[in-house]
């Protein structure tokens, strides 16, 4: 019998629902997201700027409309929350709501936790995915695991959550060096590795820099799951990315308007990889911690 299960993730830099079928195998059916900039001035303030609290929570509004839609029971959900939740003072004022609003209890997942998650929604991708690294770069820090699957357990050889994504380097551009932001930052992950290896790169602002670079003008994510680039490439696409203007950008690329004012930091850090962590090639994912949460949660793949 087939069984209806969700996730969604509450992040730095948007706010993402994952509706999954289990039959034999998981399947995901419907997908979506806002981006609510949670993780904006946070290294500052401390607690979630106003506007961004609203967004949220008027996002997770429209999210229970979708969860009633595909009959997705309270006990079939995860609600996970990672690293703006983390740093926020007020977050369980956010938890709260969110419970009025789903009857879920909110978990706040380690960075840890977090890369795992990631890497384990990669079965999805699929099932014969025996060993991998992936980077995770979301609104406020980058994961990186270097891991093995036994079942659906990840034994990672490598797993680090560097306090850095999107929103905080856009954060940092107001004054700081960001080539010493980035070097200061990950200057502990190994130089090795990358090398000679196919990375998994997820998260919303690497598959809408894919999108960019097949020159669509949505983010297609059935041409987009197990895209593989090369360095080269990649690097003379950044360069393009980084010389235009937003107008310029947001014309040529719709998709990019949600995340105009971040999607250029995703493209540094990548960038920042290529240059001085022997990155090689990237495979481009959507899948990431709603979907692994979603597998640990039925132990199945």
């Amino acid at each position: 019998m087939k069984k209806t299960l969700a996730c969604i993730d509450i992040g730095s830099n948007s706010v993402v629902l994952s509706i999954c079928e289990l039959d034999k195998l998981i399947c995901e059916i419907f997908h979506d997201s806002y981006v609510t900039q949670l993780g904006k001035n946070l290294k500052i303030k401390k607690n979630f700027d106003n506007e961004s609290f609203d967004k949220t929570i008027k996002s997770l509004v429209t999210f229970k409309k979708s969860l009633e839609k595909y009959s997705v029971k309270p006990s079939d959900i995860r609600v996970v929350a990672t690293e703006a939740c983390r740093n926020a003072d007020n977050r369980q004022e956010l938890f709260d709501q969110i419970y009025e609003i789903l009857n879920v209890h909110v978990e706040l997942v380690s960075g840890e936790e977090e890369a795992r998650l990631c890497l384990l929604g990669q079965k999805l991708l699929s099932k014969d995915i025996s060993e991998a690294v992936l980077v995770d770069i979301g609104g406020s820090s980058t994961e990186v695991i270097d891991a093995k699957f036994k079942g659906v357990v990840v034994e990672p050889s490598y797993v680090k959550s560097f306090k850095l994504g999107v929103v905080k380097l856009r954060d940092c551009a107001k004054g700081e060096n960001l080539g010493l932001v980035l070097e200061n930052e990950f200057k502990d992950l190994p130089d090795s590795i990358f090398k000679g290896k196919k990375v998994f790169f997820s998260a919303g602002s690497m598959t809408t820099l894919a999108s960019i670079m097949l020159q669509d003008q949505e983010v297609d994510l059935e041409k987009i799951n197990g895209l593989c680039l090369d360095r080269d490439f990649i690097k003379g696409e950044i360069e393009k990315i980084l010389m235009m203007d937003d107008n310029k950008l947001v014309t040529l690329f719709p998709q990019v308007e949600s995340r105009i004012q971040t999607i250029r930091y995703g493209a540094m850090i990548l960038n920042y990889f290529f240059q001085f962590k022997n990155l090689d090639e990237v495979v481009f994912t959507s899948y990431g911690l709603r979907h692994g949460a979603i597998i640990q949660k039925c132990g199945v793949l």
